[in-house]
């Protein structure tokens, strides 16, 4: 393979006009249950009528809201980031709830049949419903920084122990760079000046691990994102991207060539390769801990999803054709989401809970999609693109999409998520500012 970055063989439009640095979109977040013992004897307040209650909320104050006999808003003020709110509501007829300063509001009327729970806490909305839905959003921002070095940087990652991001680029003199909050960042040197477009953090080994589709060793690590040693790859195929399996512990990577496209190391250091499903472009590959499966997605091929539960003996699974490119699960959900670099509108997204299963999902532009990851934390999907209007979205299901529009129209190619500083940050091909944070407004 050539030094030309692998995008450009994709072909992926060039970026268009730069757009505002930051902007706010509302996106809806669902969560699915509570687990906290709520008491019910601290009732703060009983509302028969629209109105406003105005004060700050304490930890486990409940309101107590009757609507049997009028259809009713009401506005809750002051409330405190760090606390919780329980909202009971009994009756039949229609409520409304509003707490404009978390912009979480009911867009439309809902019929009371039973009773209804939110709970605001630090840096999200959390809610259970134990009859019908409520509607909850949030507003998350988006800004963009600049990148240690204009490079194509290709992949992201968060270490927690570390607290620290590690990016890696396929160009450029430095082709890592770090950053404790995504916004400053730090060059260093990789081990070769290979196209590095993968890497992962392992926190049983304390290691990222980073591989590459080019050079003498298309593998290595690092104890800290600033000291790299190489290593030989099983193979001397074009490796696109790598995962880490707690439960197995192994590092397991795939490739777009190459007869044995699979290699899997317990350090880092030495590599076994093992032959795929199919001789496919496989793009992305991760780990699901709860089925205790690998699961890895093609860009060709008549089956393009495979699994494993070893690393070493993978399975073909039948799916809607697509150029799928990033794959990653979603514990709380159960389910694998997937988003293809294709403008095929129909087909854009894929879902499944087993790997096996697969359902088409419709995107709400026809972007060509590079990475999604999963947040946990704020139970959404977000994915980036290297193209279209709106260069963002976000899901809490994998099926219902709200698309944003990027702080900068770059070539966005890597998301990841920060649980300990609630933050995605996604790295860019493009653009004089090559790498955006998107956290709660």
């Amino acid at each position: 393979m050539s030094n030309t970055n692998q995008w450009n063989n994709l072909n992926p439009p060039p970026p268009g006009p730069l757009i505002p640095s930051t902007i706010n979109l509302s996106h809806a977040v669902i969560r699915s249950s509570v687990t906290s013992a709520w008491p019910t004897s601290e009732l703060k307040s009983t509302v028969t009528e629209s109105s406003t209650i105005d004060y700050s909320i304490q930890p486990f104050n409940v309101i107590n809201v009757d609507t049997t006999d009028n259809a009713i808003t009401i506005t809750l003020t002051n409330i405190q980031l760090g606390t919780m709110m329980m909202v009971i509501v009994t009756g039949t007829n229609g409520l409304i709830i509003t707490v404009p300063e978390h912009s979480s509001i009911t867009s439309t009327p809902i019929i009371v049949a039973g009773t209804y729970v939110i709970v605001l806490f630090s840096d999200y909305v959390k809610y259970n419903l134990l009859t019908n839905p409520i509607a909850i959003e949030l507003s998350l921002q988006w800004t963009a920084y600049a990148a240690a070095e204009a490079n194509f940087w290709e992949s992201v990652t968060w270490s927690p122990e570390l607290g620290i991001f590690c990016a890696v680029s396929s160009t450029g003199t430095n082709r890592v760079m770090t950053s404790p909050d995504g916004e400053t960042w730090t060059s260093f040197a990789a081990t070769e000046a290979n196209q590095w477009y993968s890497v992962i953090w392992s926190p049983e080994l304390g290691i990222f691990c980073a591989v590459a589709s080019t050079g003498t060793n298309r593998v290595m690590t690092s104890p800290d994102g600033e000291t790299w040693a190489p290593f030989a790859a099983a193979e001397a195929n074009q490796w696109f991207s790598v995962t880490w399996s707690p439960e197995l512990g192994i590092f397991c990577a795939v490739s777009y060539n190459g007869t044995n496209q699979i290699m899997t190391s317990s350090d880092g250091e030495t590599w076994a390769s093992f032959a795929p499903a199919e001789v496919n472009d496989w793009y992305s590959v991760t780990w699901s801990p709860e089925l205790g499966i690998f699961c890895a997605v093609s860009y060709t091929g008549t089956n393009q999803v495979m699994t494993s539960p070893n690393g070493e003996t993978w399975t073909a699974r039948y799916s809607p054709n697509n150029n799928w490119i990033s794959v990653t699960w979603s514990p709380e959900l159960n389910l694998f989401c997937v988003v293809s670099f294709s403008y095929d509108g129909i087909n854009q997204l894929m879902t499944s809970p087993n790997g096996s299963d697969w359902t088409s999902r419709t995107a709400p532009e026809a972007n060509l999609r590079s990475s999604v990851v999963w947040s946990p934390e704020l139970s959404i999907f977000c994915a980036v693109s290297v193209d279209g209007t709106n260069r963002i979205m976000t899901s809490p299901n994998g099926v219902n999409w709200t698309p944003q529009e990027a702080p900068e129209a770059n070539q966005w190619i890597s998301v990841t998520w920060s649980p300990e500083l609630g933050k995605f940050v996604a790295v860019s091909l493009s653009g004089t500012n090559r790498v955006m944070v998107g956290q709660l407004a």
